[in-house]
């Protein structure tokens, strides 16, 4: 028999929640809907009521379709403690700058969890900081749906990420012309953006699309690191291109889960297409982890 611990606030008589904020927006993207995704069924598998924050309505549907039913858009980081009652737990996965009152939560919540965004990311008040780069505890969230083997189909698909404001992939679209690759699309890409784009790719894919096209696309490059891990774990080969300087630690991921990867400023042709450069993970490093079962311990005990 499995028993469950669940924690109550007395005055209130109600289970208390773990809430997980995830940085949404245009100019953002939804991985942080993605990795809760992964996290909140696994924490409500084992007794621990769940509630995800977002910043927008489109963010909220989305996470729909990576299995979050009921997720609530807030402002800004700095509207988190207008939601939680004292005694909650609390993720955050943002780049936003922390509330000045940051202290209070930390004082005011059971516990509080940061996903590092840095190699040399430091506490800040009482939280726990997790790293997705610490081979001990590894604070990667992946699906289940990408870990059992799946039928691949040929095909190479393109996923730049879920924004681009700036459009930086039609500056470098025309360099894939007539390649053979299909595009999956951003859930913030701008109105009549896909028409631009749409001379260059075989075939646009819709953002609803996401996990199907990632668990059954065979070779996948992509500019988002989230994508690339769950391409990779899910037997596609990847390339992953950064959008930005590598850090060491995130290099040090790539490395881990053998993953090709490349700086955009070294953009050719022929590097970026597909040509079994990257293999089968023969033994995958996510199944000795067990991080949501480390986070349910805390905030249950």
């Amino acid at each position: 028999m499995m028993l469950f611990c669940y924690t109550f606030d007395l005055n209130k008589g109600i289970a208390l929640i773990f809430y997980y904020y995830a940085h949404t927006g245009h100019r953002d993207n939804l991985d942080g809907v993605r990795r809760a995704g992964a996290l909140l069924p696994r924490l409500e598998s084992q007794g621990v009521t769940t509630k995800l924050l977002v910043n927008d309505f489109r963010a909220a549907l989305a996470a729909k379709e990576y299995g979050v039913e009921g997720a609530v858009s807030i402002e800004s980081i700095n509207d988190i403690d207008l939601m939680l009652n004292i005694g909650d737990a609390l993720f955050i996965d943002s780049s936003e700058e922390l509330p000045k009152h940051f202290e209070n939560f930390c004082r005011d919540y059971k516990k509080i969890f940061r996903l590092a965004r840095d190699c040399d990311d430091k506490v800040q008040s009482k939280e726990e900081l997790l790293f997705p780069w610490d081979e001990n505890m590894q604070a990667i969230f992946i699906d289940d749906i990408y870990l059992d083997d799946s039928e691949k189909k040929d095909g190479m698909v393109l996923f730049y990420g879920d924004s681009d404001p700036k459009k930086e992939l039609l500056e470098i679209a025309s360099k894939l012309k007539d390649c053979g690759i299909e595009l999956l699309l951003g859930e913030y890409f701008y109105l009549g953006y896909e028409d631009e784009l749409g001379e260059y790719f075989t075939q646009m894919h819709e953002p609803e699309e996401y996990r199907s096209l990632i668990l059954h696309s065979k070779d996948v490059i992509t500019f988002s690191l989230q994508c690339a891990i769950e391409a990779k774990i899910a037997g596609a080969n990847v390339v992953y291109i950064e959008k930005e300087k590598l850090n060491e630690c995130i290099i040090n991921v790539l490395k881990q889960f053998q993953i090709t990867y490349f700086e955009k400023s070294d953009f050719q042709n022929d590097k970026f297409i597909l040509k079994d450069s990257s293999k089968r993970l023969t033994k995958n490093p996510l199944k000795e982890h067990k991080i949501d079962f480390y986070i349910a311990n805390k905030i249950n005990s």
